[in-house]
């Protein structure tokens, strides 16, 4: 018996191994460089789970991460992102900015299953309020306060940003007590979320 071998198939086969191995080595390094962003620095003081709202809805907790070494840090708060329907503050990235110098919160917030806009926004605003209210117990600047996040939270921390000047959404407690941030970044969040004429989320 003659075995003929088609070039043509296996051409075809060579190209999807190498297009697999291509993959499986992008895979790789990709989750080796994640797990090496998200290695905390040596010595960082962590903190999880606490409530920012009393007897409050338990995804109304945050996370605390103190740099070791740093006096009076500025606080970096983290906002995870999730369409308003999932995600958790365990996801963000706070070993790249303790690197940099700054203590990290990270607040979860209820989502839309839980409750209903603006409630994800207040929620936001009470976190600030609680950590710039604690901010001497934790050692951290209460006046050097900036927040990130990605998708919905970057529609959350740009609402932190423009509505400092209003207590709309400033609802609970401690509100003798700011809710300002002095800058955020916002990467790819939503802004125009209220598409009917006049309609201002502010107002």
């Amino acid at each position: 018996m003659t075995w003929q071998i088609d070039p043509t198939r296996v051409n075809i086969l060579a190209l999807v191994a190498f297009v697999l191995l291509a993959a499986a080595l992008i895979l790789g390094c990709e989750a080796l460089r994640t797990s090496r962003a998200r290695r905390l620095p040596r010595g960082t003081i962590v903190r999880r789970d606490i409530p920012y709202v009393t007897n409050g809805h338990p995804r109304q907790k945050l996370d605390i991460y103190i740099p070791k070494g740093i006096e009076n840090p500025p606080l970096m708060i983290l906002i995870h992102g999730g369409s308003f329907t999932e995600g958790d503050k365990r996801e963000e990235d706070a070993a790249s900015w303790l690197t940099e110098g700054y203590a990290v919160a990270s607040p979860n917030y209820r989502l839309l299953s839980d409750a209903g806009f603006p409630a994800q926004v207040e929620d936001c605003k009470a976190a600030v309020r609680w950590l710039r209210a604690n901010a001497k117990r934790y050692g951290f600047d209460p006046d050097r306060f900036g927040a990130r996040g990605s998708s919905a939270g970057g529609y959350l921390v740009t609402m932190l940003g423009v509505t400092g000047a209003t207590m709309k959404f400033d609802v609970g407690e401690r509100l003798d007590v700011s809710s300002r941030v002095r800058a955020v970044a916002d990467r790819y969040g939503p802004i125009d979320c209220f598409k009917a004429e006049g309609a201002n989320p502010i107002d």
